[in-house]
């Protein structure tokens, strides 16, 4: 929690993730890619077997079947005469925040798809995340609330634990089987998500940047990888996650007229 501490992993992921963005999409941020997936399966089935699987599959098919009944009325739900300070602090920051990611996300699936087909594009890009999103939530939520629902933790338990997500999952891994190792290997999979995430937006800003260069040169991702940490550390200390996050969203504002007329 200490400021030397957030520094500290800011400097040791920037490492990582500016040599995996120069070594090039087939070597580094396929290995860095890679290593993620598998972690990240890997601790969903893991936590799928320890935990109350029947009722994951239960969660699991009533959800989709919600989502699929719902996804129109709730898409357009934004608490027009009621208290809208969940939608402002949901639905509408993360529709700020996925328009954030869009432009850089965008520009790298285009680059990594060079030679597929349409089918692979859409099976890779949208079928595929969105079937494995559901799967998670399923998992990880139901693990949740079935606490509740079991009484291994009070009300109050859950309230605390809601009022600090950051510690949420680790907050719930203590009641199941293995759940140091399902924590352990959490902190990892942070790790990698955060690096995959930068390794792309720095390949992506060096291709810009470079007139379109596919293979962008590595003196220009090193520069953009280094500027990246050092924004993220001046937010970080100035006002902490939440300065951090208003100014990602902030920074979306423009890219939303850019979207409409590439539509």
């Amino acid at each position: 929690e200490t400021k030397f501490v957030q520094i500290s992993i800011i400097v040791v992921i920037t490492i990582i993730y500016i040599w995996s963005a120069v070594s090039g999409i087939e070597k580094g941020i396929k290995l860095i890619s890679d290593i993620n997936l598998y972690l990240a399966f890997g601790i969903m089935i893991l936590s799928f077997l320890v935990g109350p699987s029947v009722k994951i599959i239960n969660s699991l098919i009533n959800g989709f079947g919600s989502y699929i009944g719902t996804i129109i009325q709730d898409s357009l739900h934004i608490e027009a005469f009621g208290d809208n300070t969940w939608v402002n602090a949901w639905r509408i920051f993360y529709w700020a925040w996925w328009i954030a990611w869009a432009p850089f996300v965008g520009t790298f699936i285009a680059r990594i798809s060079k030679g597929r087909t349409i089918r692979e594009f859409v099976l890779g890009v949208i079928i595929a995340p969105s079937i494995a999103s559901f799967i998670w939530f399923a998992v990880f939520g139901t693990m949740g609330i079935n606490l509740g629902f079991t009484g291994q933790m009070s009300m109050e338990a859950l309230k605390a634990t809601v009022a600090s997500p950051e510690t949420a999952f680790f907050v719930v891994m203590k009641h199941y089987p293995l759940g140091s190792l399902l924590s352990f290997i959490a902190v990892f999979l942070l790790g990698t998500f955060f690096i995959t995430s930068a390794n792309s937006a720095t390949f992506v800003l060096g291709m810009l940047s470079s007139n379109g260069d596919l293979n962008p040169p590595r003196n220009k991702q090193f520069v953009w990888g280094i500027l990246q940490a050092l924004l993220a550390t001046a937010l970080l200390l100035a006002g902490g996650l939440k300065s951090l996050q208003t100014a990602s969203v902030a920074a979306a504002f423009p890219f939303i007229f850019v979207m409409l007329l590439a539509c």
